[in-house]
């Protein structure tokens, strides 16, 4: 009973701070979007945001072998083969940039 009258007092903190502060607390997503990598070697990876105001973008990057960044984007996406199309996680830091095809 005592566990149970925990998860109700949780429940109207939450309720309460939602009405208070105007928005859900803030969570990462568990993934951004996909990385794919083509027969050449090439990493396309395709993301995409929510924004605070409720909207979202989405983009798509391409990282050709040659790029300064490949390997960064290798070793997040990774493991990976060509062929083969993975999801991708949240950078620790703000996403690499690159220039998008």
């Amino acid at each position: 009973m005592k566990k149970f009258q925990s998860v109700i007092v949780a429940a109207v903190i939450l309720s309460f701070s939602i009405a208070v502060f105007g928005a859900e607390p803030k969570r990462e997503p568990a993934t951004i979007g996909t990385a794919e990598m083509k027969a050449d070697g090439t990493i396309v990876l395709r993301l995409r945001a929510e924004l605070p105001g409720g909207g979202s973008g989405e983009g798509q990057l391409v990282y050709p072998p040659t790029h300064p960044e490949y390997k960064k984007i290798l070793e997040h996406v990774s493991p990976i083969a060509p062929g083969q199309t993975v999801l991708v996680r949240p950078w620790p830091d703000s996403p690499p940039s690159a220039s998008g095809h």
